[in-house]
């Protein structure tokens, strides 16, 4: 499963584990039942935030954050979005057709 988000309780896990130091990459894939990889990507997006926030200032309170896939806009999404307006003023429902 390419590009899937993992649930938030094993991101906080993985933040926890990190924030604590102790962290090793093959038991925690085993048990949150992730592979290593997914392991690994999250580690590096967590000391990146903690690389841009001066001080630490990500885990003063002790929050983990959760971080969601952001997939990138194509043209055809533009597409979609510049035409809705139009379909929303329509009289009739609209079909692919007077799209």
């Amino acid at each position: 499963m390419a590009r899937t988000r993992i649930p938030e309780k094993k991101q906080i896990s993985i933040g926890r584990m990190l924030l604590n130091g102790a962290i090793n990459i093959r038991q925690t894939s085993r048990q949150l039942a992730i592979s290593r990889n997914t392991v690994k990507s999250y580690i590096k997006k967590y000391k990146a935030l903690a690389d841009n926030c001066p001080g630490g200032a990500v885990y003063q309170d002790a929050r983990i954050p959760v971080f969601k896939i952001e997939y990138p806009r194509n043209d055809k999404y533009q597409e979609l979005i510049n035409v809705l307006p139009l379909l929303i003023g329509l009289d009739k429902p609209a079909s692919a057709k007077d799209v």
